[in-house]
């Protein structure tokens, strides 16, 4: 299952036989009909059997019952039982724009729904391929950062700073940050970014058991007009720092990479 389209009737039958019917990032809205009638949803898993035959993923045994091709049946068994997914989401226009990767294992599984309605299916080699990937997707610069500048900050002054964003008062929220140790270009940088970004999102991550998240990290990313991007961590409580640093597709990777694995190294020792 790996650089290839699915229909979501597809999926659908595929989760059907794993006893799940919706995935982490997506619900089960996507896999469903759209059609409220009786048999639409019989009507569906057959449309799904039919095409998995046609491409080769559903097998037909000598016995005369059918069975998953290997490779497929891993891929399901990590969209539907992951350790972490990464669930990315931007605006496009007035609509929102996602995709998901699911980890379980050494297996890396990405999702994202195209526009004609299939869903594009991709498989990365490793952690770093799949952050860059999201990273990239949120629309983050892919130049290296041109600076390390960082600052960790209570929440209220965020808050702050994006109500003076919000107002049309970026001088001060520049004014802001050049006061808590940012230089003069950095201030500048970091508040178009916020102000007026030309692309946005978040990622979640999200830590699973049993088809279902456990805790969730967001960073968000804002890149500026000069292709500046700059990344924001919110606190894991109301009491700890926000971090608002320059960043990259190559350093947001990295970042939510280190996490991600210092958090299974830790759940792995703790067990």
């Amino acid at each position: 299952m790996s650089g290839q389209d699915l229909h979501p009737s597809e999926l659908a039958y595929a989760f059907s036989w794993s006893k799940s019917e919706a995935l982490i990032g997506w619900g089960s809205g996507p896999f469903r009909p759209k059609s409220d009638a009786p048999d639409a949803l019989s009507e569906w898993y057959q449309q799904g059997a039919e095409r998995l035959q046609q491409s080769g993923h559903l097998l037909l045994e000598e016995d005369g019952s059918f069975a998953f091709e290997e490779a497929f049946t891993a891929g399901i068994l990590t969209l539907v039982d992951p350790s972490v997914v990464l669930c990315a989401e931007r605006k496009d226009g007035e609509a929102v724009r996602r995709m998901t990767v699911h980890m379980a294992k050494d297996r890396i599984i990405g999702l994202m729904l195209r526009q004609d309605g299939f869903f594009d299916v991709t498989r990365y080699a490793d952690l770093t391929a799949a952050t860059a990937a999201c990273a990239a997707f949120l629309g983050a610069s892919i130049e290296k950062a041109q600076s390390d500048a960082r600052i960790d900050t209570p929440i209220r002054f965020l808050d702050l700073l994006q109500d003076y964003t919000r107002t049309g008062k970026a001088r001060t929220a520049a004014r802001a940050l050049i006061k808590v140790g940012m230089s003069t270009d950095d201030a500048a940088s970091a508040t178009r970014a916020l102000a007026e970004p030309i692309a946005s999102g978040m990622l979640s991550v999200f830590y699973c058991s049993g088809n279902t998240a456990q805790d969730v990290e967001v960073y968000n990313i804002r890149t500026n007009s000069k292709n500046e991007s700059w990344a924001l961590f919110p606190p894991a409580s109301l009491a700890a720092p926000v971090t608002l640093e320059a960043s990259s597709v190559s350093a947001l990777a990295a970042r939510v990479s280190v996490a991600i694995i210092a958090r299974m190294a830790l759940a792995k020792s703790s067990a």
